[in-house]
């Protein structure tokens, strides 16, 4: 019995013809929309061909009194919508009505248009290796006023803090809105209210239907498959499940709408940016499969205001994963084990580590690169397998070699890798000697590569050295450590010489110099500390070391390479272990985050503080915006140092940079200062102890002006700064200074603003 809806699709979810469209998929065959949303015939179609809403009489394995029941609650659900929701698309009421009678009076009733109702029985069905990992992660999705959202627990403040105040609000019908927000909270108070600054609003062409919940995820309906929305640990993810013929490569498989922000193709991601060109949101495709878990390729291009999906499954059906998340963050949350290197032409390597997969953590195979000519995050090759408690080492020619480490069932890993960063590949390397985690890996003066010590299936382990030559690509076992180490920290000295000190095996207190001249091993003189684990250990410029934390420790101390002495240094401003520690361009070294665990209390640092050699003094620094420990710190070639993922409560993918500020700034703490010293609220080249300091007194007339605050400036919220005013006259005496402010960190790279949408690209 059909009925026709002219250009329109009926809908008997409504009861009603529609007579607006958002895309295609609210057209009757043979009719397309257009750009002011009504359904028109295409140029070389007659209107009205093929055309019409088919009803028919018999839909195999549908009883015939379900689908009247269902034609009767569709119609007076339509009509109760209409009555409470000015939002439903507008209708033709005199066609509403007899299509929804038709409905009615049908025994059985299909609209050929109409998705089914989407679900995870097809998604567990086809995909039965990725289907957990999408419908029972940690933070559910579930329906709110607006459409559906991450659930609003005592932990929802901290879940959106765990993707970099990234929220998204997902919409009741597939054919609507979605919207991500950057958003702030304001006051201390877990629950307060958020105000966002910076929204971007995504509409997907072709979903459509009411959205489900299935498991942790919320499903929509989409031509030739479903979408499955879930929140991970660094956002947002979208796995499409594609039919046979919707995975060809020979045109999109999917695309989306961008309102809010411009886009930029940045190698494999799309980067969202705000009016002012500064990254906002970054929107990748890591992970694709065909039937059967087959990994396959997908890429993500940019065309004018869209972003499109392209993948090629051959004649099978796919599953990809393209994700949103904010751009200052990584692409997968991290922790215990990541490496981070800094390579040659600037940018950093990020590779491995343990991350989140629902309310479980696993090992990763995943790497990044953040470049620092944009501030930005961008997928790079994969690792050949899971591992965490590596090591990464930058060699001579360029390549990084990561080995040892451990994947999921605990195993060491006996095969090394190389990557190469001109053509973003791995390839394998020598075989090492012993599978090994928790040891390190040092490049000496000729080039070779020195691991010690770790863990590993025999004891032994954890004595046993061997050196690795990039040139032959050959390992080559060495004398044995004097004791055991493992979780130690190695620097290479000077004198070419590596002093390796402390760790969690049976050598805490202990530490040897290792001689690549002779190929020996020798114990130095006595440390002054008896537990030394989740310790840092930096090389200064003058040649000695800091020791520094460690089990709960603020005790510090330095190693003479010379007289081969210990000596004790001032303590910390706070006990600490599993923090970092980055020497810095003026020689003083920045000690960011780590972990308290005094008794039965946990406390997660966002502090820092700077050690000056000079003075053997400690002074506080701006600290962290996220309390975090097993992070990874970086000195950047600006001087700057990028700080990515770790933990607290949660597995974290956020990242921030400290930036000391140049002479002759506005400061108030000598920590803030390039140079480390701050007079009369001026950066300036020394401390002015002593005599007339014309740089920087101001009672000889330097400017003064309104101290800005230098910090930890996370990258989701880089901005540009604004010009600072002409500095003043220091203020009289019994003048309070006015108050100091963020100074945010610069952006060196922009977007095109937002606006008309660009020329397609290829």
């Amino acid at each position: 019995m059909p009925f026709d809806c002219g250009p329109y699709r009926c809908s008997p979810a409504l009861g009603a013809c529609l007579s607006r469209c958002h895309s295609v998929d609210d057209c009757a065959p043979g009719s397309v929309c257009n750009a002011d949303g009504h359904c028109v015939p295409p140029p070389d179609r007659a209107h009205g061909q093929d055309a019409g809403c088919n009803l028919t009489a018999q839909v195999p394995g549908r009883p015939g009194a379900a689908w009247l029941a269902a034609g009767l609650l569709a119609f007076e659900a339509a009509r109760r919508r209409r009555q409470a929701s000015p939002r439903l698309p507008r209708l033709d009421r005199g066609r509403e009505s007899r299509c929804g009678l038709l409905l009615c009076l049908s025994l059985v009733a299909s609209c050929a248009a109409e998705p089914g109702s989407p679900g995870a029985a097809a998604l567990r069905d086809r995909f039965p290796d990725q289907a957990a990992e999408i419908l029972e992660r940690r933070d559910a999705l579930v329906a709110v006023a607006e459409g559906f959202a991450v659930q609003s627990t005592s932990r929802g403040t901290a879940a959106w803090q765990r993707r970099g105040d990234l929220r998204a609000v997902l919409p009741r019908r597939g054919e609507d809105v979605f919207r991500f927000r950057l958003a702030h909270s304001s006051g201390s108070d877990r629950g307060a209210a958020l105000s966002a600054d910076f929204e971007v609003r995504v509409r997907e062409l072709g979903a459509s239907g009411e959205g489900a919940v299935a498991g942790s995820a919320v499903a929509y309906a989409r031509p030739g498959g479903t979408s499955y929305w879930t929140a991970t640990e660094s956002g947002y993810e979208e796995w499409l499940l594609l039919e046979e013929g919707f995975a060809t490569g020979d045109r999109p498989s999917a695309a989306w709408e961008i309102e809010g922000a411009a886009l930029r193709q940045g190698g494999r991601s799309i980067e969202l940016c705000d009016e002012g060109g500064t990254p906002r949101l970054r929107v990748t495709a890591p992970r694709a499969y065909a039937e059967g878990g087959r990994p396959i390729e997908a890429r993500l291009a940019v065309n004018g205001k869209r972003i499109e999906l392209w993948v090629d499954a051959g004649d099978q059906r796919a599953l990809v994963d393209p994700a949103w998340i904010a751009a200052g963050s990584m692409g997968a949350a991290r922790y215990a084990g990541q490496t981070a290197t800094l390579l040659g032409d600037g940018r950093v390597l990020v590779a491995g580590g343990i991350g989140a997969d629902g309310s479980d953590e696993l090992v990763l195979n995943s790497a990044e690169l953040f470049d620092p000519k944009g501030n930005t995050w961008v997928p790079a090759a994969a690792l050949g397998g899971l591992r965490t408690n590596h090591t990464a080492t930058l060699l001579g020619n360029g390549f990084v070699r990561v080995a040892g480490g451990v994947g999921f069932d605990g195993v060491q890993n006996l095969f090394p890798q190389l990557y190469d960063p001109n053509n973003d590949t791995w390839t394998g390397a020598a075989g090492s000697f012993w599978g090994r985690d928790h040891h390190t890996a040092t490049l000496l003066g000729n080039g070779k590569v020195l691991v010690a010590g770790g863990l590993g299936s025999d004891p032994e382990v954890g004595t046993t050295a061997e050196l690795y030559d990039p040139d032959s690509d050959t390992e080559t076992l060495t004398g044995s450590m004097n004791a055991s180490h493992a979780g130690h920290t190695a620097t290479l000295l000077g004198n070419g010489k590596v002093l390796i000190v402390g760790g969690s095996a049976t050598s805490q207190a202990s530490a040897e110099l290792y001689d690549p001249d002779s190929d020996t091993w020798s114990v130095t003189g006595p440390m002054g500390v008896a537990d030394r684990s989740g310790h840092t250990a930096t090389l200064l410029g003058d040649g000695r070391t800091l020791v520094a934390g460690g089990a709960n420790l603020s005790a510090a101390e330095l190693y003479d390479p010379v007289s081969s002495t210990w000596t004790p240094a001032a303590s910390m401003g706070a006990a600490r272990s599993r923090h970092t520690a980055t020497l810095l361009s003026n020689g003083q070294v920045l000690i960011a985050g780590g972990l308290l665990v005094p008794g039965d209390q946990t406390s997660y640092l966002a502090s820092a503080e700077l050690y000056d050699p000079a003075r053997d003094t400690w002074a506080p620094t701006a600290s962290m915006t996220t309390g975090r420990y097993d992070h990874t710190a970086t000195r950047l070639g600006s001087g700057q140092v990028l700080i990515a993922g770790g933990k607290n409560d949660n597995v974290l993918a956020s990242a921030e940079l400290f930036s000391p500020l140049p002479t002759g700034a506005p400061c108030t703490l000598p920590g803030e200062c390039q140079t480390g010293f701050c007079v009369d609220g001026v950066c300036c080249t020394t401390a002015c102890e002593a005599g007339p300091c014309n740089a920087c007194s101001a009672a000889a007339g330097a400017p003064w002006t309104a101290p800005a605050r230098r910090s930890l400036v996370p990258l989701a919220m880089t901005t540009t700064p604004a010009p600072r005013p002409t500095p003043a006259r220091r203020a009289p005496a019994s003048a309070a200074p006015p108050s100091s402010a963020l100074h945010r960190m610069p952006v060196t790279t922009a977007c095109a603003s937002p606006g008309p949408a660009a020329a397609p690209s290829s």
